[in-house]
């Protein structure tokens, strides 16, 4: 069976519209994402890695969070591995393969949430997935697939819609 471009096209947007109802729900419900650009959680989030995050109900020892840093303009967020509780609810982290915990005391409001998935690799996909997204539709455009009725498609769809 042969797909006419109008068919791979619906088909297309089908999967992009699953795609955005999917990430909107993951949003909705607190979920955040992330992609690692340091190598300071090691092998467990090497550069690139892609993380789910989810609120945390309760932080632990050993938990992987992402949080915002509590100072002052930082226009980044930190995933580090919990290594301390206080009682008052705050904790402090540390990168995997940092030799020293991180120098600020982070609290409940910083956090945005505990590693849900971690994806080494996917984020790097992320990333690209616009230029790949656009170069694609370039290509399906040029090859002649994009344009039914122009007589002049290569894709077996004889030039005609559907």
């Amino acid at each position: 069976m042969r797909l006419g471009g109008r068919a791979v096209a619906v088909l297309a947007a089908l999967v992009v519209l699953a795609g955005l109802v999917g990430v909107g729900s993951w949003y909705a419900t607190g979920g955040r994402w992330q992609v690692v650009a340091t190598p300071s959680m090691g092998t467990a989030a090497p550069v690139g890695t892609l993380v789910l995050t989810r609120p945390a109900r309760s932080v632990e020892v050993g938990d992987v969070v992402t949080y915002r840093p509590p100072v002052a303009n930082h226009p980044l967020t930190v995933t580090h591995r919990v290594v301390s509780l206080a009682p008052d609810g705050s904790f402090r982290t540390r990168g995997d393969i940092n030799g020293a915990e991180d120098p600020w005391t982070v609290g409940p409001a910083d956090l945005v949430g505990e590693a849900a998935v971690v994806a080494p690799g996917l984020g790097w996909l992320l990333k690209a997935l616009p230029l790949l997204a656009s170069g694609s539709l370039l290509l399906w455009w040029v090859t002649g697939c994009g344009c039914p009725g122009s007589g002049g498609c290569r894709c077996g769809c004889s030039g005609s819609p559907g």
